[in-house]
């Protein structure tokens, strides 16, 4: 604590800290799922709580599900505040010390 740029550093670190785990945890889970390593089962069964829209290829008749729920929004306006919020609290307990 002999510089002003220690607490520079601290934020710099806290911030680049949790982007590189939040990346880290992205990533792994593409690469699981794209391996069908991750929580795996039977891809034909049917989960009966899934909610989509169901309608027919008309070119090769066969069934196709579109999931209600938008994966892309719910990670923006869920993810994205929640990530801020957890580095806020530790950027506010960094201070408090």
């Amino acid at each position: 604590m002999s510089s002003s740029l220690v607490v520079l550093y601290g934020i710099i670190v806290m911030l680049w800290v949790t982007l590189m785990h939040e990346s880290w945890k992205r990533k792994q889970n593409t690469i699981a799922n794209a391996w069908l390593v991750r929580n795996f089962e039977d891809a034909t069964t049917e989960i009966p709580e899934y909610k989509c829209e169901v309608s027919i290829d008309p070119d090769t008749q066969h069934i196709w599900k579109v999931s209600l729920k938008n994966a892309y929004m719910r990670q923006i306006l869920i993810g994205v505040p929640v990530s801020l919020a957890f580095i806020v609290v530790i950027f506010a307990s960094q201070c408090l010390l």
